[in-house]
């Protein structure tokens, strides 16, 4: 996945460093920025143990919570930093 997003990048990587990037016109070199970026934290040795016990956390979280008829999450919408999301 990261090759690919690399060799997407790769033909605007000369926009992308010299600031030349409408990044509103161009949400597509966005996306794949952003993509990239992410990969390559992931990835990082240093970062691995945390992604890991964020995915605990998050399967915990997905397991207590209450289910409906079909066995999803039954929640109406998710607190963050104290306000309410729906």
């Amino acid at each position: 996945m990261l090759a690919e997003v690399d060799g997407f990048l790769s033909k605007f990587w000369p926009r992308i460093a010299t600031g030349l990037v409408d990044w509103d016109t161009h949400q597509g070199i966005r996306r794949g920025l952003a993509w990239f970026m992410g990969l390559l934290l992931a990835r990082h040795p240093d970062n691995f143990e945390t992604a890991q016990a964020m995915h605990e956390q998050m399967l915990h979280l997905y397991e207590s919570a209450p289910k409906d008829e079909v066995g999803r999450p039954k929640v109406s919408g998710f607190e963050i930093k104290g306000s309410f999301m729906n």
